[in-house]
């Protein structure tokens, strides 16, 4: 029998590396996503596949497999956990905790813009995991609903961070908390804010709203020396707003 190809994608129980495939999650401009099974530890796992375009570019290749080792070492419960990374006929994936309640931007389709408290607490602990990933030199390049996963524990909901940005070039942590400015609005909104688009205000007049508007202009304000300075910053400020 002949090897799969990494042009190909892999099928309903072919096995890519130790992983055996059991369905398709869903898939974009880096590549696929899997739930798969790892047979020797008998759990699923979401195992990431590479667009075959992307696997073939040397500087990606090391720095897929330096930010999968730096995302497995980040010590956060807002982190989604990898377990390993690899390759197998040509294919590179990276294998991670598979994450049962969808994306929060599934959420917002599904059921319209969350709470305001509720959204607020909920980028908290994006933010958090950003807090992480800054301090382990690790910057994130893609904050947004998608990339935020859910897992639902009776009335708490858990955020969790996924899908670093390892195709993509550049990126600092102020480019990430500008971007989680843009998660807040759209959490609290249901709308997407574009890169240079300027602060948005909720309306209204009530102690909350106007703070929530502070911590937006302060995200996303026109002069960056106004913006809040680390991720940390901005978590405490959320976290303040919540309590």
């Amino acid at each position: 029998m002949s090897s799969p190809s990494s042009l190909d994608p892999p099928a309903p129980g072919e096995l890519v590396g130790p992983y055996r495939i059991v369905r398709l999650l869903g898939a974009g401009g880096m590549g696929a996503v899997y739930q798969a099974h790892d047979p020797a530890l008998r759990r699923d796992v979401a195992l990431k596949v590479i667009a075959p375009h992307l696997a073939d570019d040397p500087d990606l290749r090391a720095r897929f497999a330096r930010e999968a080792q730096a995302q497995a070492a980040l010590d956060s419960p807002h982190v989604v956990p990898v377990f390993a990374h690899g390759e197998a006929h040509g294919r590179l994936y990276i294998a991670s905790r598979l994450v049962p309640d969808g994306d929060l931007a599934a959420w917002l389709r599904r059921h319209g813009p969350l709470a305001p408290r509720r959204a607020v607490g909920l980028v908290a602990q994006v933010a958090d995991a950003l807090v992480e990933a800054h301090r382990a030199g690790l910057v994130h390049r893609d904050v947004k609903a998608a990339n935020v996963l859910l897992r639902h524990r009776g009335p708490d909901t858990v955020a969790l961070l996924s899908d670093f940005g390892i195709a993509a070039s550049g990126g600092t942590p102020a480019e990430d908390l500008a971007a989680l400015g843009r998660l807040l609005w759209t959490t609290l909104t249901g709308e997407t804010l574009g890169v240079d688009a300027p602060a948005p205000r909720l309306p209204g007049r009530a102690p909350f709203v106007r703070q929530v508007n502070r911590v937006l202009t302060q995200a996303l304000g026109e002069h960056p020396d106004r913006r809040h300075a680390s991720a940390a910053a901005l978590r405490d400020d959320l976290r303040d707003l919540v309590r």
